[in-house]
């Protein structure tokens, strides 16, 4: 705020807060995650039965603590995917669903974001940073990704001892389309 005296009157009038850019991680040096809070849980590289570009990305809080998300970065090796995460807050346990180019990659699931790029099916990495861009997650492949199957679009996912494994059905994994849905717009209020 500033002020405006005029005659004696103080009035107060918002001024434009400076914007709050986020820093722009390096894929050098990344080093390895440390005791990540969120990870990558589920990914669907190789898109959907419907059409191969309908590829989404899931996040999951995996701490017990409330997690924001903002200034969050997820970059693919080529950087041609960048994604800045904006205000999103995370509870316990909850999911973040990003989707490519529209909201209709995955059905009847509202994304909490949406992102441009391809994510390539061999040759790929996946990078999360934290707002301060330490290293939170990864996932790298050469030849081909360490699970899912592009001929059945069976996604990639985590187990709970964090490795990866193909998913038993195609789509988003059943265990969270049921009863769990409350993803980034969880609030302890």
């Amino acid at each position: 705020f500033r002020s405006n005296q005029n005659q004696g009157h103080i009035s107060l009038q918002p001024t434009t807060a400076p914007q709050e850019i986020a820093p722009n991680c390096s894929l050098s040096n990344t080093g390895s995650p440390i005791q990540p809070s969120i990870i990558l849980n589920e990914i669907a590289w190789m898109g959907t039965k419907v059409s191969a570009v309908k590829e989404w990305i899931e996040l999951k809080n995996i701490s017990s603590d409330i997690v924001h998300l903002k200034n969050w970065q997820i970059i693919d090796q080529n950087r041609q995917i960048t994604i800045i995460l904006k205000d999103h807050i995370l509870g316990p346990n909850n999911f973040l669903l990003l989707e490519r180019t529209n909201n209709d990659s995955v059905p009847n699931i509202q994304a909490d974001a949406i992102f441009t790029g391809a994510l390539n099916n061999s040759n790929e990495s996946l990078y999360l940073f934290n707002h301060i861009c330490r290293l939170q997650d990864m996932v790298t492949t050469s030849s081909s990704w360490p699970a899912g199957d592009n001929n059945s679009k069976q996604t990639m996912e985590r187990t709970t001892s964090l490795n990866w494994q193909t998913s038993a059905n195609p789509g988003r994994s059943e265990e969270r389309r049921v009863g769990k849905e409350c993803r980034s717009r969880w609030s302890p209020y």
